[in-house]
């Protein structure tokens, strides 16, 4: 269940970004997140991570599908 006391962990940070990401992030999550939160800087941190191992899965996928559609 999510922790509503003190500061999140760094998983209920990953969590809470997903949720921002996807558009479904709950009330609560986002009180706790903006009353007792981590700095913005981890939450921004995070968000790039994610967003950087977004656009390596995108690559790897794209250069899979130009090799397996290319006759050798």
């Amino acid at each position: 269940m999510i922790k509503m006391q003190g500061k999140p962990n760094l998983w209920q940070v990953l969590l809470s970004v997903l949720g921002a990401f996807l558009g479904v992030q709950s009330s609560r999550v986002q009180e706790r997140d903006f009353l007792h939160g981590q700095p913005w800087w981890i939450y921004a941190l995070v968000a790039v991570m994610l967003v950087l191992i977004l656009i390596a899965i995108l690559i790897s996928v794209a250069k899979w599908m130009i090799q397996s559609t290319v006759p050798t």
